[in-house]
């Protein structure tokens, strides 16, 4: 087996997101807030700064993953990586680690844009959502990875072998898709997990995400 760089399958898991220091946001009174400065201390309205807080910290979660999945998906490093890197994805639907014992059915994998949120089967195909690479973006490196499970159901295993580069392609409707991803513009590794269906996931379909951050 592999050793993941976090077995987290919460929303925020793996995701490198802009973080507010003390040094720069304070609350001395009233619930007031304060930017410190080189000279002084600057006392500005708390709502309008306090909200424009919440709607980034909102903004870095759009790549949000399937709610409560039945199952746990896991990844070696995809944070400071070279291109050409092969990044292991795990999958296990048994008890423990999971709450209950389910199945795992396949697994498909995708280099998507960052923080976009991909959550169907529509966002995932390249030519419908325009969200996910069609082509490789360096030579010898993957575009999508996949791979069936035999029963009895509970465990899967695939690697995703990472590029760089630019990739151009025309989606179904005839939009112009442009996907980067580089040491200036990380993107995200994008599991598709095929599971049981139930009333909170209908689809039999949940979606993780781990963002992947180049070293060069």
């Amino acid at each position: 087996m592999f050793t993941p760089a976090s077995a987290a399958v919460g929303p925020m898991a793996n995701r490198a997101c802009p973080s507010f220091s003390a040094d720069l946001f304070d609350h001395p009174r009233g619930g007031s807030l304060v930017i410190l400065t080189r000279n002084r201390r600057t006392l500005i309205a708390s709502i309008g700064i306090a909200l424009g807080v919440v709607l980034l910290a909102a903004a870095c979660d759009l790549g949000a993953d399937t709610p409560n999945p039945p199952v746990t998906i896991s990844a070696t490093n995809t944070n400071g990586v070279a291109p050409g890197t092969v990044v292991f994805v795990g999958v296990d639907a048994q008890s423990p680690p999971n709450a209950t014992p389910s199945s795992v059915f396949g697994v498909e994998v995708r280099l998507c844009k960052a923080n976009v949120p991909i959550l169907n089967s529509a966002d995932f195909a390249p030519t419908q959502g325009g969200n996910c690479i069609a082509h490789p973006l360096s030579a010898g490196t993957d575009t999508v990875t996949s791979v069936g499970i035999a029963p009895p159901y509970k465990n899967a295993l695939l690697t995703f072998k990472l590029g760089a580069g630019t990739d151009h392609y025309t989606m179904g409707d005839g939009t112009a898709a442009t996907i980067t991803c580089n040491k200036a513009t990380p993107c995200q590794l994008v599991a598709k997990v095929q599971v049981p269906a139930s009333a909170a996931i209908p689809s039999g379909q949940v979606y993780k995400h781990f963002q992947v951050v180049y070293s060069s």
